[in-house]
């Protein structure tokens, strides 16, 4: 029962495809026209914002990329006080048509499963940062996504994501809420050259927007947050070795958050959530997820090998809204990664593989009750291996102030 509040919030599919799956589609492409320091244009690229090297809180790769137009700096733009770079976005992003499992299923007579409204949604975006002359390597920045249904757009606050209209409490089925999902974060990364080192971080709140006196209040109330730390140690003959961690927490933090389910990524009116035909355009460790990554690589040059570490957390939210009440706490999803990963270029191809050895605890948040058993016992444990190759080559067209690429996907 307590899985049907999350699934009536989000389009998240367990599975896209029961069967094979073929499909063509554009890719990382874009046609677009160059103006000084700008660029206007249409993309199906995928957006990675914000400082992150594992997970961004906003938009990332983790979902297919989605049709925008979008106008951004093609350099950066110096004025008195530093430069700035930019990019505003409106695009289309649509759901993926999966339907829940068992959704004739009933609690007291209720149906648990709620039919979410079949219309694609609007989306609209604005990232930028700022580089202080005063502060070498400082870059700040601020990025904000708002989807709304697009046919409840209807004035010019509703295509700008800057801009928040204020709600007609009759819009919504309830009253005050929201008919638009909104999500923001600002960061910091600090590039220390001599060093050959940088720090970064980057907080996230998503919901409704606050009075900036509420935020003082409470400012870890549907908070998120990513920190993290590279260093190069050079060897010979321009080789490095590159040292990364970084951690990043979507986990609620406030008991109401929980119990309102309240996650990141889900919503009570855009009920898909913020995901592009079943998968999240954000992070993808998902609501209620947490994740600490550590990564050593040998670099020359665009070549690389390396090994990764991480631990994620699964949904600790649900689990906490789902088994608080038994006061079973035992069923945390956890799952340890180990890889190996390999980036090599011959001529103008990119040829990467990886190896990724996964074991989850606890997997579906799953444990035997018998009451013979020790209460302190292990849950269901399950082992996966998954290896992959890919090869790169780029295209690119440019004639004039016109052009037309083909980029590879930020790997992550």
């Amino acid at each position: 029962m307590w899985r049907y509040i999350w699934w009536n919030r989000i389009d998240q599919p367990e599975k896209l495809t029961n069967g094979k799956y073929n499909k063509i589609l554009p890719g990382q492409s874009l046609v677009k026209y160059s103006f000084g320091h700008f660029s206007v244009g249409i993309s199906t690229q995928n957006l990675w914002w914000g400082p992150g090297h594992r997970n961004a809180i906003i938009l990332s790769n983790n979902a297919q990329g989605f049709p925008h137009l979008f106008l951004e700096t093609n350099a950066p733009v110096v004025t008195a006080i530093g430069s700035f770079e930019g990019q505003f976005i409106a695009g289309k992003i649509e759901n993926s048509g999966k339907p829940l499992p068992q959704q004739a299923r009933t609690y007291y007579g209720a149906t648990l499963f709620s039919p979410k409204r079949n219309k694609w949604r609007y989306i609209s975006g604005i990232n930028f940062s700022w580089q202080p002359k005063w502060v070498k390597g400082l870059f700040l920045g601020y990025n904000k996504t708002k989807q709304l249904y697009h046919d409840d757009l209807a004035h010019f606050q509703d295509f700008i994501p800057v801009f928040n209209r204020k709600e007609n409490p009759f819009e919504a089925p309830i009253i005050g809420q929201s008919n638009s999902s909104q999500q923001s974060s600002v960061f910091l990364r600090w590039v220390f050259q001599p060093e050959s080192a940088e720090i970064y971080a980057e907080y996230g709140n998503h919901g409704k927007p606050r009075k900036f006196r509420r935020w003082l209040e409470e400012p870890e109330k549907n908070r998120g947050y990513t920190l993290g730390l590279t260093k190069l140690f050079p060897l010979r003959n321009k080789q490095y070795l590159q040292f990364q961690i970084e951690v990043t927490q979507l986990q609620q933090s406030q008991r109401e958050g929980i119990f309102d389910a309240d996650s990141w990524y889900s919503d009570d009116y855009i009920r898909q959530g913020f995901t592009n035909k079943g998968q999240l355009l954000g992070a993808g460790i998902g609501p209620g997820g947490n994740s600490q990554y550590l990564d050593f690589s040998w670099i020359r040059g665009i070549n690389r090998i390396g090994i990764q570490l991480e631990r994620v957390t699964h949904d600790n939210d649900w689990m906490l809204y789902a088994f608080s009440r038994t006061g079973d706490y035992r069923r945390h999803w956890i799952d340890f990664t180990a890889g190996l990963h390999i980036d090599w270029k011959i001529s103008n191809i990119l040829l990467s593989a990886k190896a990724v050895y996964v074991r989850s605890i606890n997997y579906q948040w799953e444990l035997v009750f018998d009451p013979d058993l020790p209460w302190f016992r292990n849950g269901r444990d399950v082992t996966n291996f998954h290896p992959a190759i890919s090869c790169t080559v780029p295209l690119q067209w440019d004639k004039g102030y016109f052009s037309f690429l083909h980029r590879p996907r930020r790997a992550k």
